[in-house]
């Protein structure tokens, strides 16, 4: 493979949304950088929902630890977003969570991540072309 080839190849993961990591074993590892459209509605509607608003004044109070506020000014519970009871929101993610086929079930109770999202053949694919950057 050449190194134009590679090159494109790299690029065409970069679209996609895929970070290669060095990871500090030695191994590389794939992260998806994508972001439902639900999160962004999450993280602007949280100043609209007076519980999570009191829950915010709490966390800068330092008198509730469980929640924290990150540096983008969104409240999470421990490392999960704090959904705002607003629009009707909790409903719209949870019907789309249930349609969607990333849905668990207890027919298959499988992890959810980033290989499942791209499938094992484009993993493969990526490690491939790490390896042969490292080798150059």
């Amino acid at each position: 493979m050449s190194r134009k080839e590679l090159a494109r190849d790299m690029h065409r993961l970069a679209r996609l949304g895929v970070r290669l990591v060095d990871s500090d074993k030695g191994g590389v590892m794939v992260c998806n950088g994508s972001e439902s459209s639900f999160v962004n509605d999450v993280k602007a509607k949280q100043c609209i929902d007076l519980t999570l608003v009191e829950l915010k004044e709490a966390v800068l109070k330092k008198s509730v630890e469980a929640f924290f506020q990150g540096g983008d000014g969104v409240l999470r519970y421990h490392s999960r977003l704090c959904v705002p009871n607003v629009d009707e929101l909790r409903k719209q993610i949870l019907a789309e969570a249930h349609s969607s086929w990333w849905c668990r079930s207890p027919i298959v109770w499988s992890e959810v991540g980033e290989i499942a999202l791209f499938g094992p053949e484009l993993v493969h694919e990526a490690m491939e072309k790490v390896g042969l950057i490292r080798e150059r």
